[in-house]
């Protein structure tokens, strides 16, 4: 005599491979459900850096909460500090107490004719460091890569 279950006449051996492939189907959805996720949550930001002698304006074009941005910069290394919700200023502790609750984290600093912007997170890229003669370059920034503007 064979057992039946469900009321549908599966036999037991049948019915255990419904479960386990009903099981691998949820399992497999769950899993690209994830993926869709990871790829909507992306960091994404673009602005332009306009470099004049002793000072630094930004022009947001996505991803940020500030449409421009103007601050003056000393030419002896210290970095500015700026993400997603604007200029954060040049103390050092900026960096480690923003790092986990900002989109992307950007260091700004020049040293005699030389630009360096620093990607601490929110980027592909680590460091850039651009000839700025007379104080004066423009670049388009973004979280995959750093170039010239015209």
């Amino acid at each position: 005599m064979v057992e039946t279950y469900c009321l549908i006449g599966l036999t037991q051996p049948q019915h255990k491979m419904r479960l386990l492939f009903l099981f691998s189907l949820a399992l497999l959805n769950l899993i690209t459900d994830q993926k869709e996720i990871s790829h909507e949550s992306s960091n994404a930001f673009a602005f332009r850096l306009i470099s004049t002698p002793n000072n630094i304006d930004l022009q947001s074009e996505s991803g940020c909460n500030w449409l421009s941005l103007h601050f003056s910069i000393r030419q002896n290394g210290n970095q500015i500090f700026v993400n997603e919700t604007g200029m954060l200023g040049s103390n050092p502790n900026i960096k480690t107490t923003q790092l986990e609750t900002s989109a992307f984290l950007l260091g700004i600093s020049a040293k005699t004719d030389t630009l360096i912007i620093t990607g601490y997170k929110g980027t592909m890229w680590r460091e850039y460091k651009a000839a700025c003669p007379n104080g004066f370059c423009a670049f388009d920034v973004d979280e995959n890569a750093i170039s010239p503007s015209n």
